[in-house]
C-alpha cells in the first residue's frame, strides 16, 4: 500500500544509502512498508560529481554480510545503478518526488501520523529518519555569499573549462571536487588550517600530489572575508588578498535540519549548530518509536549507513544485533573487564569529554585509539619530547611532573612553591592536550600510576573530532588553560577555581603580524597563548626592540593586570597566524583577591621583568644581535648554525664535512643566509619548534625524534612538499650517492683525496636536510659536535639553541 491514508508497520523517510539498506532489508523481512524520498533515489551518490571514484573507507570497517545492498569502491555510475537494480529486485516500496516531503509528524509509537507536502496522510508504527544533510549544506555567512558565482554543488566537472575557480573546504568533497577541476582550470584550494586532517588518506596525497605538481594553488590559514563580483577578498597569514574569480565552490559540510527535526519532537544535547541528537543503541531517540541513522547521528560515511539500515530493522523486530565494528573493539578492549557495550557504557560514564558524543560517534572515534595499560612508574611522556598523542584515564591514575623550572614560563620560576609539584590526574581526567592544541612540545613528565587504563588517541583523530563536535573543543580548551594555569601561574590553587577562571575567557583570533595589544594600551586582562607565537618588544628611541620570543603555551600581560595603572608596559605582537585565550581583568582580579599569597609572588615577577627589560633595552650591541636573530626566525629553533665571519677563512671545509657524511650532499650552505655585524646564519636546518615541513608529507616520512631533532625516514617518495612548506629554504631535492661513512673525517682533517661523485640519472630525487649528524657513527649522541662544527680548522662555526645563547648574551653583555 502506497496511497493516502495507507498504514505501515515501518515508514523510512530518505532514500541515501542507509535509507535504502533499511527498506530493502523491511522488504526482505517481509515488514509492511514505505521509503519516502522527496528528491531522488540515492540522492547523496547521485550528487557527487560525474565520474567520481567513491572509496569504500574506512578499510578496516566491513559492510555486514547481510546487507542487501552490496558496497565495494567503485564510480558512482556503477553504484548508482547496482542500487537501483537491487531495490527493484527486493522489492522495496518507493514513492519517489517533491511531493513526498513529510511536512508534520504527530502521534505516537504504534500510531504515527505523516503529513505529506502532496496532502497525503500516512500512518505507522514505527519511523526512520535516514534523511541525510544534503539539503542543508553549510553557507559562507559573509557578505556577498549570495552572488552568482559563489555556489555549493558541483556536478559535472567537464562544464568548466578555462576558468579561474576557488574551492573553500579540505573535506574529502572538497579535496575531489579540486582536482577534478584542476584537469582543465586554475585552481585554489583554501584551507583555514594547514593540514587536510578531515579527509580520508587516499584523497590527501592525491591532494598533495596535485598541490606539488603546481596543478592546484594552496592557501593555508586562510579564510574568505566577503565576495565581490568575480572575486574573494581572502584573510590570508600575510594580509587581506583579492582572488579574482570565475567560481567559487564552498564545500563546507552540512548541518542536520534541525528546526525540522525539533518539530518531530527530536531532542538536541546542546544549543551548538552541529549537535547531533541523542540515540539509543538501537538507534531510537528521545520520542519512542523513532529512529534515526546515518548522518544524522553524526557518521556519515557510507559503509556505517548501510550497516545501520540492516541493522535499525532487526532491532525494530526485536532481534539482537552486533554492530559491524564489534570485533574491532572487542579486540582493542583485550584485557579491560567488561564487554563491548559495557565498556563503551563506562568510558562515557567515566569521562566527561565523550559525555556529548552519541554511541555510534565514540565508536568510531574509538576505532581509531588504542587502550594501554602501562605498569606503575612507566613514562608515558617525557617533557620537553615532540610527541602529540592525546589521553584519556579510563582508570588508575597518572602523575603529572611539572618543575618549577619551566624553559618556557617566567612565572612557573616566579612560584617557588612549584618546585618539583607533582599532580595526580585520576580516571575521567586526560592529558596531551597542551601539545595537542599548541603543535609544540611536552611541558611535563607523565608517568603511570597503580591500574592506569589510558584511551590513546592520533591526533588527527583527535583533530577531527575537535572539528566536529564543538563540545569536545569547549572541554579541551578548558583543560588545556586549567593545566596551564595550574602548572605555570596558580600551582596548588584548587582546581575548581581554576575552571571557573577559564570558564570565563574568551579565544581570539589574531593574523601574522596583527598586535594583540600596544604599549601603552589599557589593559584587556591576561592573555594565554593557544597556538602560533608572538614578540615582545618596546620603543626606544624612536625604534622597536624585541625583548622576547614567546611560543604558545606562554602567559603574557600580567604586569599590566597588577599595576595599578593598569597600561601595557610592552607590546605583543603576533608572529605567525596565532590563537590567544584572553582572561578578563575582572576575572583575574577577583581571583587574586582570593589569593593575595600569588598576588604577591607576581609582584615580585613584575619587579623582576622590569629590571630585565630595562637591561635588555639598553644592551647596545647585545640587543642589536638578539633583534636581528628574532627577525631572522630564531624564536622558533630549536637548534641553529652561526658562524663568526671574523674567524671564518671561508675555507668550505663545512660544507664538505657534511657532504662527506651525507651521501656526498651537503645540507649546509655557508654564504647563503642573513648577517649582522660578524655573526652569520648559514643555510641549514633550524629542527623548529613547529615545524610546517611535517604538515603535508603523504608517506609521513617527516618525524620529530623525542630530542627535538626533525628529520627525514627512508620512505620518502620525493614529493617535495617539505621543500616548498619550509620558509627556510633549508630543504632541497637531491639524489644520494652511496658512499662508506667509515673515516670519513679522517680523510677530509689529513687530506686523503676525496672520492669521485656518483650520480645515477635512475635514481629518483628525495628530500634532504640537516640531520644534526645523528645517523653518522661516532657523531649520533651530541647535537654540538656535528661534521660541521668538527671540521672548522677556527672555530668559526658553532651550533646554539637559540634562546639559550641570546640569554646568554643578554646576560654577559
Amino acid at each position: 500500500m502506497t496511497g493516502n491514508d495507507a498504514r505501515f508497520e515501518v515508514i523510512i523517510v530518505g532514500a541515501g544509502p542507509g535509507g535504502l539498506a533499511a527498506g530493502a532489508q523491511a522488504a526482505r523481512r517481509g515488514l509492511s512498508h514505505v521509503l519516502l524520498e522527496r528528491g531522488e533515489l540515492a540522492e547523496t551518490i547521485a550528487r557527487y560529481q560525474k565520474g567520481k571514484h567513491v572509496m569504500d573507507t574506512p578499510v578496516n570497517m566491513p559492510v555486514r554480510e547481510e546487507v542487501v545492498l552490496s558496497f565495494t569502491a567503485s564510480t558512482r555510475e556503477d553504484i548508482l545503478a547496482n542500487w537501483t537494480r537491487t531495490t527493484a529486485e527486493e522489492g522495496t516500496q518507493i514513492r519517489v518526488g517533491p511531493g513526498n516531503e513529510v511536512l508534520a509528524i504527530e502521534g505516537g509509537l504504534g500510531d504515527f501520523r505523516l503529513t505529506l507536502k502532496d496532502g497525503s496522510r500516512l500512518s505507522g508504527e514505527r519511523i526512520v529518519l535516514a534523511i541525510g544533510l544534503q539539503g542543508n549544506p553549510r553557507r559562507f555567512g559573509v557578505p556577498g555569499d549570495d552572488l552568482p558565482h559563489v555556489g555549493y554543488q558541483l556536478d559535472d566537472p567537464s562544464d568548466h573549462i578555462d576558468k579561474r575557480i576557488i574551492v573553500v573546504g579540505t573535506g574529502d568533497a572538497g579535496i575531489e571536487n579540486a582536482v577534478a577541476l584542476s584537469e582543465n582550470n586554475d585552481v585554489t584550494i583554501l584551507n583555514r588550517r594547514q593540514e587536510f586532517d578531515r579527509a580520508k588518506a587516499g584523497n590527501r596525497a592525491l591532494v598533495e600530489s596535485r598541490i606539488k605538481s603546481g596543478a592546484i594553488v594552496h592557501l593555508t590559514d586562510s579564510q574568505v572575508q566577503r565576495f565581490e563580483p568575480g572575486a574573494a577578498i581572502v584573510e590570508t597569514p600575510r594580509g587581506e588578498v583579492r582572488l579574482e574569480a570565475d567560481m567559487v565552490l564552498g564545500r563546507l559540510g552540512a548541518l542536520p535540519p534541525r528546526k525540522l527535526l525539533e518539530e518531530f519532537g527530536i531532542k538536541f544535547p546542546s544549543e551548538d549548530r552541529a549537535a547531533v541528537p541523542v540515540i539509543s543503541e538501537t538507534y531510537e531517540s528521545n520520542v519512542p518509536g523513532i529512529h534515526l541513522i546515518g548522518s544524522l547521528v553524526g557518521y556519515p560515511l557510507i559503509k556505517q549507513a548501510l550497516n545501520q539500515g540492516y541493522e535499525v530493522i532487526e532491532h525494530i523486530l526485536g532481534n539482537t544485533v552486533v554492530p559491524a565494528d564489534e570485533s574491532i573493539l572487542q579486540e582493542k578492549f583485550r584485557g579491560v573487564p567488561g564487554s563491548v557495550s559495557e565498556v563503551l557504557a563506562r568510558i562515557q560514564e567515566t569521562l566527561p569529554l565523550f559525555h556529548g558524543l552519541t554511541r555510534i560517534q565514540l565508536r568510531e572515534f574509538l576505532v581509531d585509539s588504542s587502550i594501554l595499560k602501562p605498569e606503575p612508574g612507566a613514562v608515558i611522556f617525557e617533557r620537553n619530547d615532540f610527541s602529540d598523542e592525546f589521553y584519556s584515564i579510563l582508570d588508575g591514575t597518572v602523575e603529572v611532573l611539572a618543575p618549577a623550572a619551566d624553559a618556557d614560563s617566567d612565572l612557573a620560576r616566579a612560584k617557588k612553591a612549584a618546585e618539583g609539584q607533582r599532580i595526580s590526574l585520576k580516571a575521567g581526567d586526560f592529558f596531551g592536550e597542551m601539545s595537542l592544541v599548541s603543535g609544540r612540545r611536552r611541558t611535563a613528565t607523565i608517568v603511570a600510576g597503580p591500574g592506569c587504563v589510558l584511551i590513546q588517541t592520533p591526533r588527527m583523530s583527535m583533530n577531527k573530532l575537535l572539528n566536529s563536535v564543538a563540545d569536545v573543543k569547549r572541554v579541551i580548551d578548558e583543560g588545556f588553560m586549567v593545566r596551564k594555569l595550574q602548572t605555570s601561574l596558580a600551582p596548588g590553587k584548587p582546581v575548581g577555581e581554576l575552571r571557573e577562571l577559564a570558564r570565563a575567557a574568551v579565544v581570539e583570533s589574531y593574523k601574522q603580524g596583527e598586535l594583540l595589544f600596544e604599549e601603552g594600551d589599557v589593559s584587556t586582562g591576561l592573555i594565554l597563548i593557544r597556538r602560533g607565537s608572538v614578540t615582545v618588544s618596546r620603543r626606544d628611541a624612536g625604534r622597536e626592540m624585541i625583548l622576547a620570543y614567546l611560543p604558545s603555551g606562554n602567559v603574557v600581560g600580567e604586569m599590566a593586570t597588577l599595576s595599578s595603572s593598569a597600561l601595557r608596559s610592552a607590546s605583543v605582537r603576533a608572529n605567525v597566524a596565532t590563537e590567544a585565550i584572553r582572561i578578563p581583568p575582572d576575572a583575574i582580579g577577583a581571583f587574586l583577591a582570593r589569593h593575595p599569597d600569588l598576588e604577591a609572588h607576581l609582584a615580585a615577577l613584575q619587579a623582576r621583568r622590569l629590571v630585565e627589560n630595562a637591561a635588555r633595552a639598553s644592551s647596545g650591541t647585545s640587543g642589536d644581535i638578539a633583534n636581528f636573530l628574532m627577525s631572522a626566525g630564531a624564536g622558533e629553533a630549536t637548534d641553529m648554525i652561526l658562524i663568526d665571519e671574523s674567524l671564518c677563512v671561508g675555507c668550505d671545509n663545512c660544507e664538505k664535512a657534511c657532504a662527506h657524511t651525507h651521501d656526498g650532499v651537503s645540507r649546509l650552505d655557508r654564504e647563503a643566509g642573513p648577517s649582522f655585524a660578524s655573526i652569520h646564519i648559514p643555510t641549514s636546518c633550524r629542527h623548529c619548534e613547529n615545524p610546517k615541513c611535517m604538515t603535508e608529507c603523504p608517506p609521513d616520512a617527516l618525524r620529530r625524534h623525542p630530542n627535538g631533532e626533525v628529520f627525514i625516514m627512508d620512505n620518502c617518495i620525493g614529493c617535495g612538499n617539505c621543500a616548498s612548506n619550509c620558509p627556510y629554504g633549508v630543504i632541497q631535492m637531491a639524489q644520494a650517492s652511496p658512499r662508506n661513512r667509515r673515516g670519513v673525517l679522517a680523510r677530509l682533517l689529513f687530506g686523503e683525496e676525496e672520492p669521485a661523485e656518483l650520480h645515477d640519472d635512475s635514481v629518483a630525487k628525495k628530500a634532504v636536510k640537516c640531520d644534526l649528524c645523528q645517523r653518522v657513527p661516532g657523531l649520533e649522541d651530541s647535537r654540538e659536535k656535528t661534521a660541521c662544527v668538527l671540521s672548522c680548522p677556527t672555530g668559526a662555526i658553532l651550533r646554539v639553541n637559540p634562546k639559550a645563547y641570546i640569554d646568554d648574551m643578554m646576560r654577559n653583555r
